[in-house]
């Protein structure tokens, strides 16, 4: 079962739960067992690394950046690609080409998501 059928099931319960609750046909236990909240938070988390949009790269042909909520991506592409977050250079395999660069930029982010988010 995947995180978001989790969601999906906790979603389920809730709103049977609430059709009981509403129609006074009282449920004698706990509307919601500990792992079945804990399995819909972590679908959420989950959800919001699915939902993330490329980045928005500006600048010009040989100095591009991209800003996010953690801070900025630089690339400068002299025939041989650097990559830098915050000022730091990110490793790159040698004779990466822009795309590529690009792509490794987009891992770090979702990196950095995930640890922010605990995955």
């Amino acid at each position: 079962m995947t995180q978001k059928d989790l969601a999906e099931e906790f979603l389920t319960k809730a709103r049977e739960n609430a059709m009981n609750f509403k129609d006074i046909n009282f449920f004698n236990g706990p509307f919601f067992q500990e792992n079945d909240i804990k399995a819909a938070f972590n679908a959420g988390r989950e959800s919001v690394m699915d939902s993330l949009p490329e980045m928005e790269w500006k600048g010009i042909e040989y100095f591009q950046y991209a800003d996010t909520y953690f801070g900025r991506y630089n690339i400068d592409d002299f025939g041989i690609c650097l990559l830098r977050f915050n000022g730091k250079e990110i490793p790159l395999p040698p004779g990466s080409s822009l795309e590529e660069t690009k792509q490794a930029a987009n891992e770090h982010y979702k990196k950095q998501i995930k640890q922010a988010l605990g995955l």
